[in-house]
C-alpha cells in the first residue's frame, strides 16, 4: 500500500489530478492508515499512468471512462479515430513549422 503523496510522486501527477480521477471513479483509495492518510494499492500507479497516456492522446477524463466500459471493437474504433486526428494535427503542425522557418529566413 502507498499513500496519496507516494502515488503522486510515482505517477508524476498532482494531488488534484488524483482527486479528479477518484471523483470520476477511475481509481479508488483502498483505505486510510492510522494517521488518516489515504492508501492505494501499488497497481493504481499503472492505472494512473494509463490515464495520463490517454490524456496525452487528447482524451478527456469522461472519454477515458467511456473507453474503459466499451468492448474491444468499440474501443478500437475510437482509438483509430483519435490516431487519425493526431496524424492530421501533426501534418498541420509540420506545415506551420515550415511556414515559420520561411518567415524567419525572410527576416
Amino acid at each position: 500500500m502507498i499513500t496519496l503523496k507516494e502515488l503522486c510522486e510515482a505517477a508524476n501527477v498532482s494531488r488534484r489530478a488524483i482527486q479528479g480521477y477518484e471523483k470520476e471513479g477511475l481509481i479508488k483509495a483502498s483505505g486510510k492508515n492510522q494517521m488518516g492518510y489515504l492508501l492505494y494499492e501499488e497497481e493504481v500507479i499503472s492505472t494512473v499512468e494509463t490515464i495520463r497516456l490517454y490524456q496525452d492522446m487528447g482524451f478527456k477524463v469522461k472519454e477515458i471512462m467511456a473507453l474503459e466500459s466499451m468492448n474491444e471493437t468499440e474501443a478500437k474504433g475510437i482509438l483509430v479515430k483519435r490516431k487519425t486526428q493526431l496524424e492530421a494535427d501533426i501534418t498541420r503542425k509540420e506545415r506551420a513549422l515550415k511556414e515559420i522557418e520561411k518567415l524567419i529566413e525572410e527576416i
